[in-house]
């Protein structure tokens, strides 16, 4: 009889969250090279995201979740009076978010774990479960996972832990909470490596993180590389010479993390002082919409503002670019999966980043098509025209496929699948 192997991830459908897309290269690649059932569950973050047709998808709807998307989406598309109540509701959403975050010393959503842990015992019940992977973040699915575990030990307790928890900025959302919660933090989060079977971690969180914390479980921990690297198909062969040579983001903004302020100065810088007819097509979701609208009436036809788009049309924007942008964190243990995904492409890639110590500058280094800009203030003419140069230099050139899984044969889902099974 087959092995039942069941994933909680965050939002797989029309808008698929960043640990699902990962988790869903590892359960495909499961589900094709090995004989296992593979289950997903998966929650709904969007009113229109809705998953049919697929008896081993399981979603739960998360409605605080779904309704902080709604607001952004009219902040997107509204103006005057209608922006400011979608802009009230958002801090009013957030000022209640962070005062139940002190009462409960944590910041994962204890209702998404009951209606996750309900899930697991009616799924359970129907078809009993032999391996539970949670992927986190969301970091609620973990504690799922290890509520579940200890009411069915012989189920293998295997999380994927995409992003660090008590140590990490994901958890807190407000920086002055983390000192005096991380104590007790790091004990939960102890307690779900020792409940485990194994305990995948991506590097480069490994082994910073786990040697610092939990250097009595680290035979527990496993480190993959981001299984993202995959052939999206062939690239569309871009042909019209006088239309605008396309720059296509995809992704969050961050304030903090992700600022994209230099990034647009940086385009103004070119816009100003070059002949070159560019266009960066961006798609983009979080708080910086205020800093993306400042620069609309000086870019023009420079800047496309689209929003948040579905994965899917994220992957035609990408095949329809010239080139592609990608922007670090400011985490020195944090790579960005969407860098590994852009560069399965094979197309020119632009990197921003924050600091030297960029984990994402390793990798883009065997990239042959990669420009990597120091973002500051102090930079913005200097980076214009390197960028300038890149654009003129690499325009229409590409990367085959071959090559890249080649040269990054460890961060593709068949290698990572093939560690999940060993221990499966």
């Amino acid at each position: 009889m087959k092995k039942h192997v069941v994933f909680v991830v965050g939002s797989y459908g029309k808008y698929m969250s960043p640990g699902a897309n990962i988790a869903s290269k590892v359960w495909a690649e499961l589900q094709s090279s090995y004989d296992l059932d593979v289950t997903i569950i998966t929650r709904k973050e969007h009113y229109d995201d809705v998953v049919d047709g697929n008896e081993n998808v399981l979603q739960i709807k998360d409605g605080a979740t779904c309704f902080h998307h709604k607001c952004q989406e009219k902040l997107h598309l509204t103006k005057g009076m209608k922006r400011a109540y979608y802009k009230f509701l958002l801090k009013a959403k957030r000022a209640g978010h962070f005062i139940s975050m002190i009462v409960r010393r944590n910041s994962y959503s204890p209702k998404m774990k009951r209606k996750t842990l309900r899930a697991l015992k009616k799924l359970h019940a129907k078809k009993p479960i032999d391996v539970l992977v949670p992927i986190g973040e969301p970091h609620d699915a973990m504690f799922a996972g290890l509520a579940f575990k200890k009411k069915n030990l012989s189920v293998k307790l295997m999380p994927y832990q995409l992003d660090r928890y008590a140590n990490g900025l994901s958890l807190y959302k407000f920086p002055k909470l983390q000192k005096g919660l991380k104590r007790r933090n790091l004990k939960s989060e102890k307690k779900i490596i020792v409940y485990s079977e194994a305990l995948f971690v991506l590097c480069p969180i490994y082994p910073h993180y786990q040697q610092e914390f939990f250097l009595d479980v680290i035979d527990k921990v496993i480190p993959t590389e981001h299984p993202m690297i995959i052939s999206h198909g062939e690239n569309k062969k871009i042909t019209d010479k006088e239309g605008a040579i396309k720059i296509a983001y995809a992704g969050s903004l961050d304030r903090k993390l992700r600022n994209p302020t230099e990034w647009l100065q940086t385009l103004c810088e070119l816009n100003d002082n070059s002949e070159l007819n560019v266009q960066n097509r961006l798609f983009s979701f979080g708080n910086c919409g205020d800093i993306v609208g400042s620069y609309k009436e000086k870019l023009g036809q420079t800047l496309f503002d689209g929003g948040k788009i579905p994965y899917v049309q994220v992957i035609e924007e990408y095949q329809n670019s010239q080139f592609i942008l990608t922007i670090g964190n400011r985490s020195k243990e944090e790579v960005p999966s969407k860098v590994f995904d852009c560069m399965s492409y094979g197309k020119p890639i632009i990197h921003l980043y924050f600091f030297d110590e960029d984990p994402c500058l390793k990798y883009l280094e065997k990239y042959a098509l990669a420009l990597c800009l120091p973002i500051g203030q102090d930079r913005i003419k200097e980076n214009a025209i390197a960028l300038e140069k890149f654009i003129s230099e690499n325009n229409g050139k590409e990367i085959g496929f071959e090559q890249i899984e080649k040269l990054f044969e460890d961060c593709t889902p068949k290698y990572v699948a093939s560690m999940f099974y060993e221990k499966i």
